[in-house]
Order: C-alpha cells, then structure tokens, then sequence
C-alpha cells in the first residue's frame, strides 16, 4: 500500500508552496507527482508538467484536492466517477468536513484533512491533520512522514479543525499584518523601509528563538522585559486597559466561525 504516485488536483498558492517543500523528499523516495489545474500560468521549468485531471484520478494512489472549497460542487462529479477505495484522499480544504466525501464517494476508506501553511517553503510550516477512522495506517505513516518534511505536524481530533484553520492556516497573516503595521510605525517614526523590515525581521526571530529554546510560561518572559514604571509596562498598561487581548482573540475566533459557515454548506 505504499504510496508511488501522488496527485494533485489544483495546485493554487499554497500546493505550490508545498510542492516546493517536499519536492526532494518525492525526488528521494521515487514517488512521482501529477499535477492538474485550471490554470497553466505556472508552468516553468522548476514544475511538473500538468496532466489531465482524468490522469490524476486514475493515476495517483495518494490524491490532495487543492482547490477553493467553492470549487469542490464542480470536481465532485468527477471524484465520485471513480472507486477510491484503493486510493487515499487529502484534502486542504478549508471548512469542508471528511464527512462531505465519506458520504459522497464510492469506496472511500482513507482520508485526511490537512491544515498546513505557507511556511512549508521553507520547511517551517505548522500543519495539523485528521483522518477516517478507517484510514489504513500505511497511508498516516506517508503523510505524516510527508507533511514532517515541512516542518511540525499534530494530528488532531477533526472537531478542533476549524479552530486550526484559524490558527495555523490563517494565522500567519494576522501575524503579517501586525508586522506591517509595526514596519509603517517605524517608518512614521522616520526610520527607513530597509532599517524597519531589519528590526521587524530580528526581533521576530528572536522571539521565536526564545520560545523554541525556553521553557518557562509566557507571562514569564514578558515580566523578564519589563521593569517598574517603564515603558514595556506602560505599553502592557494600554494593552490590557483597552482589552486589546479580547479584540485579538477575536479576530482569530472570526476566521474559526467562517470556516465553520463554510462546514454547513457542505
């Protein structure tokens, strides 16, 4: 049952990024990759040709559908065309349960979702996954063994899935966005882009230096920056009077409930 081949049907942003970011483990192991998608824009010599999505289906023991979850009511005809149940399929797709396709195609007995992130690139992605009950181990050591390649993988229970999406599928922009908007108060400050994207840049390095090589609690290491009556406190004092936190958490809770409205449609 080892996987030999491996599919994609899309490939958008992120399968790029995650193609770039296991491609030598493929190369490795001998496992060769199809790839189908809508668009053709991306062929360049550092990619696989595209096949016919009817070449993937048939091909590939191991399928990833990697399209928009709004596009998934225009493959699934095709999907459910097949007999999957030698074949495993992974889905990124966010808010879609496995349940819309145990329930839709023929035979499926091994399936994953997975919430990886676009920091598979540079083999820092934080991914998470869940899979069918029914889901032979052989097919878990491969994605696992897969998805490892890119950086931290957890499995979890598929409920927790939407909240993941937030946080690990969506949280890297939240944190972006807080990056530039510290780069733009920088640069309001009269510092350079260049000397602003440099201090930015290291001090998110080392604040995640200080995480992977400490262990005390975070309110630990705040209180180690901060001195009575100086700025850090002053700083914390605004934050925590204005509730900062709660808005925060919201935004993330924000994305949780999309996808969630996402999971009912299906």
């Amino acid at each position: 049952m080892a996987a030999q081949t491996l599919g994609f049907i899309g490939f958008g942003n992120l399968a790029k990024t995650l193609y770039h970011g296991f491609k030598d483990d493929l190369f490795k192991h001998n496992i060769r990759l199809l790839i189908n998608s809508r668009s053709t824009s991306a062929n360049t010599s550092d990619l696989p040709d595209y096949v016919s999505k009817n070449t993937v289906l048939a091909d590939s023991d191991v399928i990833v559908i990697a399209v928009k979850p709004q596009q998934l009511s225009s493959i699934m005809p095709e999907l459910t065309a097949i007999n999957w149940t030698n074949k495993c399929l992974v889905s990124l797709l966010a808010g879609v349960p496995l349940a819309t396709f145990k329930q839709t195609l023929p035979g499926l007995t091994h399936a994953f979702r997975v919430m990886p992130n676009t920091a598979a690139q540079f083999k820092q992605s934080m991914t998470t996954y869940s899979c069918l009950e029914t889901t032979h181990s052989d097919y878990e050591m491969f994605i696992t063994s897969l998805f490892s390649s890119l950086g931290s993988i957890v499995k979890i229970d598929e409920s927790n899935m939407d909240f993941s999406t937030a946080l690990c599928g969506s949280g890297p922009a939240f944190l972006f966005q807080l990056f530039q908007d510290m780069i733009d108060l920088a640069e309001a400050e009269g510092f350079s882009t260049q000397q602003a994207r440099l201090m930015i840049n290291q001090i998110v390095t080392g604040v995640a230096d200080s995480l992977n090589n400490r262990s005390e609690a975070i309110p630990t290491l705040i209180k180690e920056i901060c001195s009575p009556k100086g700025t850090t406190e002053a700083g914390l004092d605004f934050y925590q009077t204005n509730k900062l936190s709660d808005i925060w958490k919201t935004v993330f809770q924000t994305a949780k409930n999309r996808s969630e409205e996402l999971s009912k449609k299906f």
